[in-house]
């Protein structure tokens, strides 16, 4: 369980998020466009399936910063991966589209965070 003062910055992580939600989507929508199999994924889903999958993958996210639900994040997080590989999407494909994702919540929601910061915290 995180302490309190992590999860009043944790809620406050949420809050921006949420604040620019729109901008990240459309980067992470823009990089995975450029991912042959991801590209073609996205392709193959009617628009209520893509966000079907926004609105969870949104729940998801509030799910673990907001309410501390590590494990039900976590769990989700290996059947996706799951059902990408019997998709015979390749890990580096799913590994880059969620690397899009943490850099660009980095570029959107933690502009000002320290560049020296930046490569412990976030690789």
């Amino acid at each position: 369980m995180a302490d309190p003062d992590e999860r009043v910055a944790l809620r406050d992580f949420w809050e921006v998020l949420e604040g620019t939600r729109a901008e990240v989507d459309a980067a992470v929508e823009a990089a995975a466009a450029k991912i042959p199999s991801i590209a073609a994924l996205m392709a193959s889903m009617s628009p209520e399936t893509r966000e079907a999958q926004r609105a969870h993958s949104v729940a998801q996210q509030r799910a673990v910063l907001v309410e501390g639900r590590w494990d039900e994040y976590l769990a989700d997080l290996r059947q996706q991966g799951a059902a990408y590989a019997r998709m015979g999407i390749e890990f580096r494909d799913w590994f880059g589209l969620l690397g899009s994702y943490r850099s660009n919540v980095r570029r959107h929601v933690l502009p000002d965070l320290d560049a020296r910061r930046v490569g412990i915290l976030w690789g």
